[in-house]
This record gives structure tokens, sequence and C-alpha cells, in this order.
């Protein structure tokens, strides 16, 4: 009898060692370390416009970051954690010069550097498609017309898709094209010169280009159905400087444009397309009347995408100051 006992009790007590196991194994299992994402940025250097900001997205991170080492008279960033995917750093430009930024995920302790340029203010574009407006046009006239430009695109216009132009607005006034954007971060230009824009909410509104090597200058009319793209201009016009009342000068601008013939060109962008756009126009009627005596009148709207504050441009350095 005494035999049982002991051999119970043994059983007993193997039976609570292998329940203490399970619970310790279970203990380890739910005290695994969180785990932490890579702090990640889409790249490590930005030119940001005297006076204006940048909206600096995280591409990866853990949503707690500190900033050091900037320099304070140059730039005021501040840190968002609400941006999509992984937050955001908004970066205010007060003035010229070059200053770095540490960025530290305090979750996961890394850190990165981001170079900061500000520069004179720079409009950069990528060219996009070429839309025709044709004027009281008979179907078939209107559609060769068409047919025409979709085949040869480069005999009706300056530049070509895809490639993109950069205006730095200073004492010297600078142009560059580049092919693509790839070559934009290598600073392999094709093309430069010389620039004049003029954009008011009263009008007429023109871009003037003249290229190095050439006496001759390429003037373009101007037209924006975007009001995101008419604020931009109007900080670029050269006669803005005693518009005070910005909102009513966007409203006002707006509303002419709105109100013009030219406003159906509205109806050719895409809808998914929400960047703002500007149009470089020329009028090609002359050109196309000698085959086509019905048509009252041909513009060609060159789209222009804007690169604004969260869509970046890499720019090599060097080429902007």
């Amino acid at each position: 009898m005494k035999l049982r006992i002991n051999s119970l009790g043994n059983y007993l007590r193997i039976a609570l060692l292998w329940v203490f196991l399970a619970l310790s194994i279970l203990s380890c299992k739910k005290e695994k370390p969180v785990e932490t994402e890579d702090l990640e940025f889409i790249q490590e250097t930005y030119y940001i416009s005297e006076g204006d900001y940048v909206n600096v997205l995280i591409a990866n991170g853990n949503k707690e970051y500190s900033l050091s080492g900037f320099d304070e008279e140059l730039i005021v960033p501040m840190v968002s954690v609400t941006d999509f995917p992984a937050g955001a750093i908004y970066i205010n430009a007060l003035k010229k010069g070059t200053t770095d930024i540490m960025v530290k995920d305090d979750i996961s302790g890394q850190a990165a550097k981001l170079t900061i340029h500000v520069v004179d203010p720079f409009l950069a574009m990528e060219v996009s498609d070429i839309v025709p407006i044709i004027k009281d046009e008979e179907y078939e006239t209107g559609q060769a017309i068409r047919d025409k430009i979709r085949t040869e695109p480069q005999s009706f216009f300056d530049f070509e898709t895809r490639e993109v132009l950069v205006l730095q607005q200073n004492a010297d006034n600078q142009f560059w094209l580049f092919k693509n954007e790839e070559d934009a971060v290598r600073g392999n230009i094709h093309k430069s010169g010389e620039f004049t824009i003029r954009f008011s909410y009263g009008g007429p509104n023109r871009l003037q280009l003249k290229y190095d090597g050439s006496e001759e200058a390429v003037e373009y009319d101007l037209y924006t159905p975007d009001q995101t793209a008419i604020s931009t201009l109007l900080r670029w016009s050269q006669n803005s400087g005693a518009e005070n009342n910005t909102e009513k000068a966007q409203s006002s601008a707006l509303r002419l444009s709105l109100g013009s013939e030219r406003a159906e060109v509205r109806q050719n962008t895409s809808p998914v397309d929400n960047n703002p756009q500007l149009f470089l126009i020329k009028d090609f009627t002359s050109f196309f009347k000698e085959s086509y005596p019905t048509v009252e009148r041909v513009d060609l709207f060159q789209s222009m995408r804007i690169y604004e504050r969260s869509r970046y441009l890499k720019i090599a350095d060097g080429i902007l100051n």
C-alpha cells in the first residue's frame, strides 16, 4: 500500500513539472520583443525655394522621431506622424544656405541624415500630353488634325513627353531642360537659357524662353484650370508683389479661367491626375488652315505637370543656386 502511495506521489510531481514547463514556454512566447521597422526616406537630398516649405515623407519607420543638428537660421522642421505611410517632416525654408537634419527613430534607435538646400525660388515641371483645341471644325477635319498631331507631336511643339523643365527666378532667371528625370538626377542638361514669366489674375499670362546660343525667344500663352497651380504661378508673377490679397487673386484668376473659351481644356485632362498642371499654348491656326480651310482656330496646349511640395524631383548638385 505504501508503495502505491509513493508511486502516485511521483506521478503527481511529474505532472506538475510538465504543467510548469508548459506555462513557462507559453510565457516566453508572449514576451517576444516587439518588431520594429527600419527608418527609410525616399531620398536624402532636398531643394526648397527660399520662403517656401516642403513635406518630406518618411517611407518607413515607427512614427516616433526626434530631429537635431540643423541650422535654425535656415530652416524650421516639424515632425508629423499622421502622414502616410510612416509620418513626415514639414520643413519651412527661411533663407538660402545648406544644412543637415539628423532624424532619429526613437523606437528602433536608427538615424538618417537629410541634406537640405535652400535656394532661389524654382519651378519644376514634367512635360505631358499635347491637347488640341479645335474650334468650329467639321468632324472629318478635326479628326484629321488630331491624327496628324498624334503621329507627329515633335513637329508641333518644342518639348517631348517626359522632359523636365526647371525655371529658377533670380537675377539670371535661368532655365534648364532635361530629357527625363534620370538626366536631372545625373545633371545631364539637354538645353538651357533665360526665361521671362508674367502671370497675374488680370493677365495676359506669358512664358518666354531664350535658349543659349540663340538670339530669338520662344513665347507661349499660359493657362491653368488648377487652383493650386494658380497659387504657384502667382508667387512667380513679376507684378504680384503689389498684390497683398492672395486669396482674392486666386479666386479672381480661377473665375477668369473658367469663364474663358479655353476653359474647355479641363475636359481633356485625366480625372485621375491630381498633380497641378500648367498649359503652354501655341496658335497653329495658320499652319492647319492651308490644308483645312474650314477650320476657324487650332490651339495646341502642352500639358506640364508641376512638381509640388509632396512630389519630389531629384536634381544634381550644382544646378540650382
